[in-house]
């Protein structure tokens, strides 16, 4: 040893290796400091106190499993070089062996050796530990197999020998597209851990999913010399997942097929809308967003109580069914027929409305006509027995005033009004049983001046004036004018009867698109919204002693003529009737 000096001595003791050198017949000649703990290793076989008892003798007192790939190395080289030695007493060492030069002459072999027991120890751990829970196998950079642990021989259902060697394509299901595989290998050929979820097939045909990662090895030349797949079963996630797709779809076509098929709309526990579909939007004329929030309440044309009642039934966890009048955006009304559930929580309180409606608006208006066509006959029943006792006396005052000697005009305005009496008596008649009607072409002016005339001396009485615009020459109607004429009286005189203090009733006239409109407009208290909705239905009337004949006469004359009424009124304005009907261009008799 005194061939090395002391200050090489001293910095090899200070290096974190354990470091052996040898002299040529290998025989031990140094010992570094740090080479303690790996002697004290070998004591459990060796009879040594100290590096001390090891100078001097040969390596082969180690008594190494490896000792004869040890020495051949030392013999032959090549140098420098490493090997793995197992040593007797269990533990392993890397070891790198090279030669040392004093003056150019051979001096021997220093032998620096690293303990990886620990290593190993915990390796095995880990890999016993990635056996207990994870599926593992390691293939090549072709994708064979070299190796594969029990999980993944159980879940594959082959056996290792059955694996190791053939490509892992062999498990491929079908499910993914070959591109799928290339587009993974390409990703992990450059070095990248790739993660997905892969469908494979058993050796029974079955197939599983798994959560897959591939960790690439990488080698000397930057490429993965193999590949590490590591993975977890999610066979039943995925199984769960596909029910739970199922059943999401069936969710949602059972939305779609109630969308279609009913309006729809949900409540939270405070009644007030979380969704409406599109048909609830389509027949309340409202945009989702302005009912979002809302309380029901906003389309209600009934009273509050009666809503109030609906809240605590279905408030008490309890179905509520019935049909209501609802109030669209525009001031129109619809009737639906809804049925409201409750959903409940775990408590059994009901934490959402659902509200599942039929509009049934044509019904409704179907069961009023029904209505009024009840009523009608039975106004008919009573309209012809009352001209039947109207006529009798009337026939007979009409041929008394025929011979009595008074004033020719006098006793013309007599025959007329007895004239128009007996007309009136056969409107009763065609309440009874409808007759045909010969229509004819006829100015509409000429109708309108001769009521005002008729009324005036009435208006005058009750302090009303006639305010007439017809500016324009006068359009023609097919009608059977005399009918008109009761329609022109019955609305002028409830216009008259509409003022009792006196006012000013507005008669207009003007043709839009093809149609004549004639407007006849009071200055009263005006008709509440509700009752002009039942204008013209037998016996509603608004005035106190009236029977509501003359307006259901007058509608009915309107329809026959293809036309129609609308009324507008504001309180304490007033309430305007329009009369539209369609106009005759050329004067034509039928």
């Amino acid at each position: 040893m005194n061939s090395l000096p002391m200050d090489t001595i001293a910095v090899l003791d200070k290096i974190g290796d354990n470091i052996f050198i040898l002299d040529t017949h290998l025989d031990i000649l140094f010992i570094n400091d740090h080479a303690v703990n790996l002697i004290d290793q070998m004591n459990f076989k060796l009879d040594i106190k100290g590096k001390e008892d090891l100078i001097g003798k040969n390596i082969e007192i180690l008594d190494m499993d490896g000792c004869e790939t040890l020495l051949n190395l030392l013999y032959n080289g090549p140098f420098p070089t490493k090997a793995n030695i197992n040593l007797r007493y269990g533990s392993s060492v890397k070891i790198l062996i090279d030669r040392f030069y004093i003056g150019g002459e051979l001096k021997g072999y220093v032998l620096t050796w690293k303990d990886v027991s620990e290593y190993e120890r915990e390796l095995k751990d880990i890999k016993a530990a990635l056996d207990e829970f994870l599926i593992v196998a390691f293939t090549d950079r072709l994708g064979n197999i070299t190796h594969a642990n029990e999980k993944f021989c159980k879940l594959s259902k082959y056996t290792r020998g059955e694996l190791i060697g053939r490509n892992y394509k062999m498990l491929r299901s079908g499910y993914h597209p070959d591109q799928f595989f290339k587009d993974t290998q390409r990703y992990v050929n450059k070095g990248n851990l790739w993660q997905g979820q892969i469908m494979d097939k058993a050796k029974d045909g079955s197939c599983y999913w798994t959560q897959t990662t591939i960790f690439p090895l990488g080698s000397n030349d930057g490429k993965p010399y193999q590949q590490v797949v590591i993975q977890t079963d999610i066979t039943e996630q995925k199984r769960t997942e596909e029910k739970l797709q199922k059943a999401l779809k069936e969710l949602s076509d059972f939305k779609f097929a109630l969308d279609q098929a009913t309006i729809l709309g949900i409540t939270d526990n405070k009644f007030k809308f979380i969704y409406v579909n599109d048909n609830f939007c389509k027949i309340s004329k409202y945009e989702r967003h302005e009912l979002m929030g809302k309380s029901p309440k906003i389309l209600s044309t009934e009273p509050d109580d009666l809503y109030n009642k609906i809240f605590d039934t279905i408030g008490n966890s309890q179905v509520w069914r019935g049909e209501l009048k609802k109030l669209a955006k525009d001031g129109s009304e619809y009737w639906v027929e809804i049925t409201i559930v409750p959903l409940l929580d775990k408590d059994g309180k009901p934490y959402q409305f659902i509200s599942f409606q039929q509009d049934i608006t044509v019904r409704k208006k179907t069961e009023e006509m029904l209505q009024r066509t009840e009523k009608l006959s039975v106004i008919g029943e009573l309209a012809a027995g009352l001209a039947h006792e109207i006529r009798n006396p009337l026939t007979a005052i009409k041929g008394f005033a025929q011979l009595i000697d008074i004033n020719t005009v006098y006793k013309q305005v007599i025959m007329e009004e007895i004239d128009r009496i007996n007309f009136i008596v056969s409107e009763f008649m065609v309440l009874a049983k409808p007759h045909a009607i010969k229509f004819v072409s006829k100015p509409v002016i000429p109708m309108i001046n001769q009521i005002v005339s008729i009324l005036e001396s009435e208006a005058n009485l009750r302090n009303v004036q006639f305010e007439v615009d017809l500016n324009q020459s006068s359009p023609l109607v097919l009608c059977e004018q005399n009918q008109l004429k009761q329609v022109f009286l019955n609305l002028m005189k409830n216009a008259m009867e509409a003022m009792p203090h006196g006012g000013k009733v507005h008669i207009d006239l003007d043709v839009i698109d093809g149609m004549v409109e004639i407007s006849i407009r009071d200055e009263g208290v005006g008709i509440a919204l509700d009752k002009i909705k039942k204008l013209g239905e037998p016996f509603f009337t608004t005035k106190e002693g009236g029977n509501g004949l003359g307006l259901m006469v007058s509608y009915n004359i309107i329809q026959i003529h293809g036309g129609h009424v609308r009324v507008e009124s504001e309180p304490n304005i007033g309430t305007c009737f329009t009369i539209s009907i369609p106009m005759c261009k050329e004067p034509m008799m039928l």
